[in-house]
């Protein structure tokens, strides 16, 4: 299986590191199933920090179209990886692999 993890922000609480997709990936496949290659990146373009209902609204496009590249480029799934969930449901709506939101994925967890 191959999960794609997406990093809608970064730059102000995560200093830019080109190593630090890396290392994140060695933290979370520590955690996988054997045989999952876990692939994290950081959008194109986006928003500083997500803060705010805006916040969110303006990295929507940028995280939808890091899911949609994932499906083309044949992963499995996709995580968001923020708490807000930004763009969840819109990248849910459109393919056809599983989109999980860590922030939705706590909630139900918890519940």
């Amino acid at each position: 299986m191959r999960i794609r993890i997406i990093r809608p922000t970064g730059r102000i609480f995560f200093p830019v590191d080109e190593n630090e997709p890396r290392e994140r990936a060695r933290e979370w496949e520590a955690l996988a199933s054997p045989g999952t290659e876990l692939d994290v990146v950081r959008v194109a373009k986006g928003v500083e920090s997500i803060e705010s209902d805006y916040d969110v609204e303006m990295a929507t496009p940028w995280i939808i179209q890091e899911v949609e590249r994932a499906e083309r480029e044949g992963f499995d799934a996709a995580i968001i990886f923020c708490m807000a969930d930004p763009g969840l449901q819109g990248a849910r709506e459109g393919t056809r692999m599983p989109v999980v939101g860590i922030a939705q994925a706590c909630y139900l967890t918890a519940l």
